[in-house]
């Protein structure tokens, strides 16, 4: 059987929700911070075992692009202005 692998990096995948997907959690992971949305699985036990019964949502990319955006500056308040001293 051939192994599945994460589309992004190349690991194989094990995981279910991971294979229906195409990437690793780590990979998804990244993307998600970058504001991507990914379906939400739905499992099920059946028989002593967790079983993935289906996906509810779809792969989403960010509406924006995240990192064309200027950063955000973390000190509020100040301005960076040069001040000519008068001597």
């Amino acid at each position: 059987m051939k192994k599945l692998r994460c589309s992004k990096c190349g690991r194989a995948l094990t995981d279910p929700f991971s294979i229906a997907i195409g990437m690793g959690p780590e990979c998804r992971g990244g993307l998600s911070r970058k504001g991507w949305r990914f379906p939400k699985p739905r499992y099920k036990v059946s028989g002593g075992r967790v079983v993935l019964v289906e996906m509810v949502g779809k792969i989403e990319p960010p509406a924006v692009n995240v990192e064309a955006l200027p950063k955000k500056s973390k000190v509020k308040g100040r301005k960076s202005e040069a001040h000519d001293d008068d001597e």
